[in-house]
């Protein structure tokens, strides 16, 4: 019993010590997702963790590391990967990789079991189901202009060795006999479901393959989760029925030119046209070669979805790889030598609002310093050239200043901006650059479309426009006071003449009537 004591405070000092997001944080990875809208969903790079590895194996399959799992959404984790295990036996589906006692073990207590010699905690009734449930939950909290965003599931399909019968109380309240089922009755209405695909290519006959945009994929489909089945290790005769899940789950025969690698060291180097005709690319680290985070954020910047799959100790380590968890914003700027928000503690606050490009990534600009513009072709978001001459972003008002076919633009995701950077360097351009890209409008609202773009999220008044409010307020606030310190000293005719109206009263009582008349 202390064994299990000690394992709940040890986990929930864990969560105690795991950080909040910073307001530089939230600002950044809004601002990239934002900017991203325009991409399609196969081409994010996302963080990604292993939550077996990570979080189960480490601290129990057990109902209390679900607090952790949402921590884990919570800083930004968008691509969760588990294993899944089919009871041969019982016809179930369970978290746990070895059969449990559900005969003789309450189904909410701990069990401990063996795992590739070492011992791990169980819960019966921690259920995959459950887990659903959870980031059912997160959905459910996030679903906000300012906090949607796309997860991807990826399952992991393996027998259970040593399948054993469960109880008809596991049975009849935990179950999970299908994949589809468990994923249908909690996540249902933000699945994209390769029925969803299929509905999208009819409609869009020009995207036979393609994907939607991630503003089609959140703001029309109102979809958030893609579940994927990335390794099916289940033998051609098991009795689960696998094609009961073809129309909820992606498998192999949707053609998703899904790409997920053991990490090594040459994978970055791939070109660019190379890394755009994969879909969905996860690479992956183990505990004999881990990521560091300069080297995930390599793979985030090449386009890819690095997925942490080594053991953390202590698990608030992991808030090591956030701020390399983005494409976009030097890590500078979240780290706290500089500040997203717009506010420089040197400077003048409305200032530091215009996002220029360095070695490292966007950085927050003097708005009023002269720099070179980055000027995306029309027609190849790949392609990028640039202002001859030198300007300050608000010069951007007035004039493009851009070559004839291309626009002041931003890259818009991994891809675009390895090309950026491509570009500075064959026709010999000095960092930094702009970037359309300002918080102008509001404080911690970064938006492209110029220095006159509006906050989406806030109603944004003009100076002018608020000076004429505050001044037609003004003048009727004025008005009815006067009008009010203005009864304080004229009488009405009914109190300028109280004696008179008191005789009249007095009469009209004399003549009123007692009781009822006959």
């Amino acid at each position: 019993m202390l064994f299990f004591c000690f394992a709940f405070l040890s986990v929930a000092a864990d969560i105690v010590n795991w950080p909040q997001l910073s307001n530089q944080q939230l600002v950044a990875q809004r601002a990239q997702r934002d900017v991203s809208s325009n991409i399609t969903i196969d081409q994010f790079g996302l963080m990604g963790v292993n939550l077996n590895t990570v979080l189960f194996d480490e601290f129990g399959y057990t109902s209390n590391v679900l607090l952790n799992v949402t921590t884990l959404l919570n800083v930004g984790v968008l691509v969760m990967e588990m294993d899944l295990y089919w009871n041969e036996l019982s016809l179930v589906w369970q978290l746990c990789p070895l059969a449990l006692d559900t005969f003789n073990v309450p189904l909410t207590a701990n069990q401990v079991v063996r795992k590739d010699n070492r011992s791990i905690t169980c819960e019966a009734s921690f259920t995959f189901s459950l887990l659903m449930r959870t980031i059912r939950s997160f959905l459910d909290s996030t679903n906000t202009n300012l906090e949607v965003n796309m997860l991807q599931l990826l399952f992991n399909l393996k027998p259970l060795q040593n399948s054993t019968a469960y109880s008809a109380a596991y049975y009849n309240y935990y179950a999970d006999p299908s994949l589809s089922l468990a994923l249908n009755s909690s996540l249902k209405s933000s699945l994209f479901t390769p029925v969803d695909l299929e509905e999208y290519r009819q409609v869009n006959t020009s995207s036979n393959s393609g994907f939607p945009t991630w503003y089609q994929f959140t703001y029309y489909e109102f979809d958030r989760v893609i579940p994927i089945v990335r390794y099916n290790g289940l033998p051609t005769n098991s009795s689960y029925n696998i094609t009961a899940d073809f129309a909820t789950v992606f498998f192999d025969k949707w053609s998703l030119d899904l790409s997920y690698s053991a990490y090594v060291t040459d994978t970055a180097n791939k070109s660019i046209s190379t890394l755009l005709a994969e879909s969905f690319r996860f690479i992956s680290d183990s505990d004999e070669l881990k990521f560091t985070p300069n080297t995930f954020l390599d793979y985030i910047a090449s386009g890819y979805s690095p997925i942490v799959n080594h053991t953390i100790q202590p698990l608030s380590d992991f808030a090591l790889f956030i701020n390399y968890s983005l494409w976009s914003w030097s890590e500078q700027e979240l780290s706290g030598k500089s500040v997203v928000s717009g506010y420089d503690s040197d400077d003048d606050t409305d200032d530091y609002r215009c996002a220029t490009f360095i070695e490292s990534g966007w950085s927050v600009g003097l708005c009023d310093t002269a720099y070179q513009l980055a000027c995306r072709n029309n027609n190849d978001p790949q392609s990028w050239s640039f202002s001859t001459d030198m300007y300050a972003y608000l010069d951007t008002k007035k004039n493009d200043y851009c070559p004839s076919g291309t626009k002041f633009s931003v890259p818009q995701s991994a891809l675009e901006q390895q090309a950026l950077h491509a570009a500075m360097a064959s026709q010999n351009i000095a960092y930094p650059i702009w970037i359309n890209l300002n918080a102008l409008s509001a404080v911690d609202c970064w938006v492209t479309g110029g220095a006159l773009a509006s906050c989406p999220y806030q109603k944004v008044i003009s100076s002018h426009d608020y000076l004429a409010m505050v001044t037609a307020s003004c003048v009727v606030t004025f008005a009815i006071l006067a009008l009010i310190i203005g009864t304080r000293f004229y009488h009405v005719p009914v109190q300028g003449n109280r004696k008179h109206w008191k005789k009249i009263m007095t009469r009209m009582k004399e003549e009123e009537f007692e009781g009822v008349p006959s």
